[in-house]
């Protein structure tokens, strides 16, 4: 009895989906995880330390070198049109043919599919190298528009047009790609469950579902909709998903009755969802071997603020690195994890070096690896979680952070978000900062925890043992159990 759990990312740093999988896997099922390859996990298969098969899939490479060849057979038909209506005699201007519809076509045929195959070519390689492509790419787009500007041609509102169909369109041709490499490795190993993780692999296993008959399992980590940034197209594309799928979900999981309540109150024809938190389990007792210190290079009495996870917007890091200029000579902002911010924020860190004329108490170090993350996490003074009030899923978010923090030991400062607010006030093993708030504000709270900081501990393990992944794995299992008879 086959059970496979699709990701549309590199499996490894999404704790999540190895959590389940272990839940299933211990439950008696045969499972494997089907991921992608991306520029970080190039692997094309391994067995993790619980004996789970993950494969990841190299989609991307014939992904983009097939959108190279429809770009080019769209040429040329435009080509062979303006051919046409030129040698009919349907339109006299030949202005419009020669200055419009020509270099159009010779446009498409030269310029964006050669853009295409490039793309295609970069990903592939990246397979065997582990290379990465987005600096090129916008480097090659910043030259490109450099020459536009010396050209005096301004386009910004042509091109703005453009940019948003293209998007839409790439979209659409990456995740149809995208689905049928899912569904062609997934249908020879005749599943008789899959188990979607996010909306990106959603309809993959609707087709899955209906090449196989298997149960389908949907797993939304998040209300798509309203997550942080997302624009109009996308907004829209997520509900069409959501709409075209939903008849076919066999068991529905979330992350928190909030959202529960959301996709509740915008899809009727769901399956009522079932909460299955970020959780985690409280880890075996160790002492702290000073690892986080010693990767961030500071000495073993510095108080380490840590935030750990995805550098990603409107998470609050620029804000603590504001904040981070003033703090005291025994603390240390870490910023453990990766992401497409760190430049950026890199940058911002070393401006206010600059300015001030010191260098200011912020250290970037690598992700953690998930079996070894506690042992890292415990070295912390205090976890910072701000999520930005930005996006209704911001609003109602339960990071996994929400649990790795406290399962070590370490109290957090969280922001005033619905779920986490609630959670954190009712346990008391950290604090809610009010916002807005500025370096005086954060730095009361965070003498607050450290003067305090035995009783946080202590509150720490309270919340762990209520609410440890052990619950929520008995809940997965007992659905799994369900779908099977």
């Amino acid at each position: 009895m086959t059970v496979v759990c699709l990701v549309a990312n590199s499996i490894s740093k999404d704790t999540r989906v190895i959590k389940v999988a272990n839940a299933v896997k211990e439950s008696g099922r045969d499972i494997c995880v089907v991921g992608l390859q991306d520029n970080s996990q190039t692997c094309a298969s391994e067995i993790s330390n619980t004996g789970i098969k993950y494969f990841r899939l190299p989609w991307r490479s014939s992904a983009y070198q097939h959108i190279a060849n429809l770009t080019r057979w769209f040429g040329l038909a435009v080509l062979v049109l303006c051919i046409a209506i030129y040698e009919l005699n349907l339109i006299n201007e030949r202005v419009l043919i020669y200055l419009i519809f020509m270099p159009l076509a010779l446009w498409l045929i030269l310029r964006v599919s050669n853009k295409f195959t490039a793309i295609a070519k970069k990903y592939e390689q990246s397979t065997e190298n582990s290379l990465t492509k987005e600096k090129e790419r916008l480097k090659s787009k910043a030259s490109l528009n450099g020459s536009l500007s010396k050209k005096g041609l301004n386009l910004n509102r042509i091109v703005a047009i453009f940019s948003n169909a293209k998007a839409v369109l790439m979209q659409v041709l990456i995740a149809r790609y995208r689905d049928r490499a899912f569904v062609d490795f997934v249908v020879k190993l005749n599943p008789c469950i899959v188990h979607c993780h996010d909306i990106t692999t959603l309809h993959a296993g609707v087709i899955i579902k209906k090449k196989t008959g298997a149960k389908l399992i949907y797993d939304a980590h998040e209300y798509y909709e309203g997550s942080a940034g997302l624009s109009p197209t996308r907004k829209n594309l997520f509900k069409l998903i959501h709409l075209k799928c939903c008849y076919f979900v066999d068991t529905f999981f979330v992350v928190n009755k909030s959202i529960a309540c959301l996709y509740k109150k915008e899809y009727k024809k769901f399956v009522d969802p079932i909460v299955i938190m970020n959780a985690v389990n409280i880890p075996p007792f160790s002492e702290y071997d000073g690892r986080l210190h010693k990767a961030a290079g500071v000495s073993s009495d510095k108080k380490i603020i840590l935030f750990q996870g995805g550098y990603s917007k409107f998470r609050g890091l620029d804000k603590l690195i504001d904040c981070a200029c003033y703090f005291p000579d025994d603390w240390v902002l870490v910023l453990m994890g990766w992401g497409m911010l760190e430049s950026s924020l890199r940058e911002q860190v070393e401006s206010y070096s600059r300015e001030l004329g010191r260098e200011i108490a912020v250290r970037f170090i690598p992700a953690a690896p998930q079996e070894d993350l506690m042992l890292w996490t415990q070295g912390a003074e205090v976890g910072v979680i701000l999520y930005e009030n930005n996006g209704i899923n911001h609003k109602y978010c339960t990071p996994n952070k929400l649990w790795e923090f406290p399962a070590a030991g370490v109290p957090i400062i969280v922001s005033p978000r619905v779920e986490m607010e609630a959670i954190v006030n009712k346990y008391e093993h950290g604090v809610v900062i009010k916002e807005p708030f500025d370096h005086v504000e954060l730095n009361k709270v965070i003498y607050t925890i450290i003067e305090n900081k035995e009783v946080y501990k202590k509150n720490c393990l309270k919340f762990m043992k209520e609410n440890s992944w052990d619950l929520y794995k008995n809940t997965i299992q007992h659905e799994y159990n369900l779908l099977c008879h």
